[in-house]
């Protein structure tokens, strides 16, 4: 979906499931002439083509297929990213694969990268990082702090530093068994034998993810709370769960899971607790 941003109308392109090499461009709102362009998937000679093994960045997907948001003070639009293609045969395509399942903050004159931050990298699931994101700005341990919340497919919620991509907190959304923690850097550790195999295996969230298209709102002044629609993802009830800090420390984050409902997640934005540590307890089945 297209955003208008001073004369310029920015927009992305589908089919990441069809072999595109991802892309954005902004064309003049009066005359059509295009300004820039980004690609998500970056081509020989750009940073990031390295995580792409062989040719695969030719047809790497990463689609933009959601509105970004703008920040016009930074001038910096955040856009999500879409999965890497093909979904699951991860194999043609090894490396992380950037900028897929990623948010990338763009100068909105240039178009050029300030930052990005990649959610999944590698995904063999079809974890797309498309989802609307939340811009607020919130006190900080006594510092004035501009801040990005999205909630991910891949189960986790994140609260970014919008002007520098610098992860501050991740906590599991619904439930997941295919990260065991978060690290300090913001990156998924990952349980072995979770990916695609061809005996099948059993993963959650599934493919719809632990939340999809719709948006995030916060509804609280002085808490990032986070409310994302939740996809039915297991078959069998499953139990409330409350979530501690990754490292321990109590963090006041709660999640309430119900099949198909909305969950309720609050982030306390003043709080010093970084991203990093072990992953709240799975939600029993």
């Amino acid at each position: 979906m297209p955003l208008v941003v001073k004369d310029m109308v920015m927009v992305g392109t589908a089919g990441g499931e069809h072999g595109v090499r991802g892309l954005i461009d902004a064309f003049d709102v009066e005359t059509g002439e295009r300004r820039w362009r980004f690609c998500t998937v970056p081509g020989p000679g750009e940073f990031g083509n390295d995580t792409w093994s062989g040719d695969s960045w030719k047809t790497g997907g990463a689609s933009i297929w959601i509105s970004p948001s703008y920040d016009p003070e930074l001038n910096l639009v955040y856009w999500g990213v879409g999965n890497p293609g093909p979904d699951w045969n991860p194999d043609v395509r090894l490396g992380d694969n950037l900028y897929s399942d990623s948010v990338v903050a763009l100068d909105a004159d240039t178009g050029k990268r300030k930052w990005h931050f990649q959610f999944t990298p590698h995904d063999v699931h079809d974890w797309d990082a498309t989802q609307v994101t939340v811009l607020i700005d919130r006190e900080d341990r006594g510092v004035g702090r501009k801040l990005l919340v999205t909630a991910n497919r891949n189960g986790f919620i994140h609260m970014l530093d919008r002007e520098t991509g610098e992860c501050l907190k991740a906590t599991q959304l619904v439930k997941q068994t295919w990260a065991a923690r978060i690290s300090g850097e913001g990156r998924p550790i990952r349980w072995p034998g979770m990916e695609p195999s061809a005996e099948g295996i059993e993963v959650y969230p599934a493919v719809a993810g632990g939340t999809n298209s719709t948006s995030i709102s916060k509804p609280r002044p002085r808490e990032t709370a986070a409310r994302g629609p939740q996809q039915p993802v297991g078959v069998l009830p499953h139990a409330p769960v409350e979530g501690t800090a990754s490292n321990g420390d109590e963090r006041g984050i709660s999640v309430e899971h119900r099949p198909g409902s909305c969950a309720m997640l609050t982030m306390s934005a003043s709080h010093a607790g970084r991203c990093g540590g072990r992953a709240p307890p799975a939600i029993p089945r």
